[in-house]
C-alpha cells in the first residue's frame, strides 16, 4: 500500500489518495523537526557516550555536520532508507532465522557443562568446533539449509502462514463492526 501505515495493523493505514496536501506538508514538517531536533540530540548523546567527539570538535560542530548530512539525505530522497542493500525475501529470512535458532540450540547442547557457549551473533562471525575447525555463521547456515532444505522450507512456510493467520484474526478483532450484536441486541 502506498500511503501511511502504523506497524502491521492495517486498521490505522491511510491510502495516499486520502491524504490532503496540507496534511502531507504538516507531517513532513513534524518529521523534519523530529530528525533535526530529537534524532540530532540522540546522535550527539550516543557519540559522547561511546568514546566522545573527535579531538577539537565541539558539540555545536558535531550537530551542524550531522544536520547538514541529514538535510542532504532528505534532498536526495535517502533519509530513513536502509543502506544494507536489498531486503531479504520473507521466506528466506524465516528460513535463515529458523536455521540460526537450530544451530544455536545445537551449540548450547554440545557445549561441555560449566563452559560458556560462544556462538556468533553476526553472519560473518566464526564458530569453532571441538575438533578445532571453524566456519562462519553464514557458512553454517548455508550448509545446514542445503542438507535440510525441504524440512526448513516447509517449517518456515508454516510459520509465515501462522503469523499471517494470527495477524488477520487480530485485525478482525480490532476492527469495529458497529453491529446489533455489539450492543447486545
Amino acid at each position: 500500500m502506498t500511503g501511511l501505515s502504523y506497524g502491521d495493523n492495517t486498521l490505522y493505514a491511510i491510502g495516499e489518495d486520502a491524504l490532503p496536501q496540507a496534511v502531507l506538508w504538516k507531517l513532513a514538517q513534524r518529521t523534519y523537526s523530529h530528525i533535526m531536533g530529537n534524532e540530532a540530540a540522540s546522535a550527539l548523546k550516543s557519540k559522547t557516550d561511546n568514546g566522545g567527539l573527535p579531538e577539537g570538535q565541539t558539540e555545536e560542530q558535531f550537530l551542524h555536520t550531522w544536520r547538514v548530512a541529514k538535510r542532504q539525505q532528505v534532498i536526495d530522497g535517502t533519509v530513513g532508507l536502509r543502506s544494507g542493500g536489498p531486503r531479504i525475501d520473507p521466506l528466506e529470512k524465516e528460513m535463515r532465522d529458523l536455521v540460526v535458532k537450530r544451530l544455536r540450540a545445537s551449540a548450547v547442547k554440545h557445549t561441555p557443562k560449566g563452559e560458556k557457549t560462544v556462538f556468533p551473533t553476526k553472519m560473518d562471525g566464526t564458530y569453532t568446533f571441538a575438533d578445532g575447525s571453524s566456519m562462519t555463521l553464514s557458512e553454517m547456515v548455508a550448509a545446514y539449509t542445503k542438507n535440510h532444505l525441504d524440512e526448513v522450507k516447509a517449517e518456515a512456510q508454516r510459520i509465515i502462514r501462522e503469523r499471517a493467520r494470527a495477524a488477520k484474526v487480530a485485525d478482525e478483532k480490532a476492527a469495529p463492526s458497529n453491529s446489533q450484536a455489539d450492543f447486545g441486541l
